[in-house]
């Protein structure tokens, strides 16, 4: 609902025709429908095929996380691995690709005016997500730390602790 009051509060941005908000997946949104007669807002409120979601995925230029609670996203995830900048909210699992990089930007929960400004950053500064999603050094080494090997790896030296502490 954050995003909605950004979006519809600041003519700047809902009236932008170089950018388009894409709100997909299912869910239950309050206020969605406030949207639907924006221009530059596109809302698929379904479940999305894996075809439907991987190609809303290639064609964004930044993912949007503005949440107010959550522990983990596999959109995060799964957008870390097509090196898609993000606009998260510094809470849960959503802050710590961050620690690995420069992959977008960072806002308090429910901060309204974080949100905004990053929007409009964005906007005013293209070259800011292209540099982002350039730095192949960052996206290699989010790839490294969230691969499954590594997660393999810090798993059985977590159960191999344990099982040596226990003897």
């Amino acid at each position: 609902d954050i995003l909605i009051d950004v979006w519809l509060d600041n003519l700047e941005i809902r009236n932008n025709n170089n950018i388009i908000l894409l709100i997909a997946g299912k869910g239950n949104i309050p206020r969605i429908d406030e949207l639907e007669d924006t221009p530059n807002v596109v809302i698929n409120n379904s479940y999305l095929k894996d075809i439907t979601f991987l190609s809303y995925l290639k064609v964004s230029d930044v993912i949007l996380l503005p949440y107010r609670k959550i522990s983990q996203s596999g959109l995060l995830l799964t957008a870390l691995n097509y090196e898609k900048p993000v606009i998260a909210s510094s809470i849960g699992g959503l802050k710590d690709p961050f620690k690995h990089g420069d992959i977008g930007w960072l806002i308090e929960p429910d901060n309204i005016d974080e949100l905004k400004k990053s929007i409009l950053f964005i906007i005013d500064n293209p070259s800011e997500v292209s540099k982002i999603k350039q730095n192949k050094m960052t996206w290699l080494n989010i790839k490294k730390y969230y691969s499954w090997e590594d997660i393999q790896r810090k798993t059985f030296d977590l159960y191999g602790y344990y099982l040596n502490q226990s003897l």
